[in-house]
């Protein structure tokens, strides 16, 4: 076998490898859920809300029990504490968001 044979015989390879790792990269599954929320306008008396981030715990510290505790549904589970002013969900026991209730 000759210097070119070999070197056409690597390129088919690496070619080959190469397709291998793309199709291997675009056949990932993808699950994710949609939160639908409302927007409030920025008129609105300001609300004080927990922050991204902050656990479960420091939440009911700060802002005592909920009136309602509604729970985790899907992966990664997703569950809501509902106060009288505002709405924070979690991502386990962090928060992602809190949204201010509409008068």
């Amino acid at each position: 076998m000759n210097n070119q044979q070999v070197k056409l015989k690597l390129a088919k390879l690496f070619s080959s490898l190469s397709l291998a790792v793309l199709a291997a990269a675009v056949v990932v599954p993808v699950n994710a859920q949609t939160l639908a929320t409302k927007v409030t306008s920025s008129n609105q008396q300001s609300t004080v809300t927990p922050k991204n981030g902050q656990k479960k715990e420091n939440v009911a510290s700060m802002f005592g029990e909920p009136k309602l505790k509604i729970a985790a549904v899907g992966e990664p589970p997703i569950s809501k504490w509902v106060y009288q002013d505002f709405t924070v969900y979690f991502e386990d026991d962090t928060v992602l968001h809190a949204v201010v209730h509409s008068s």
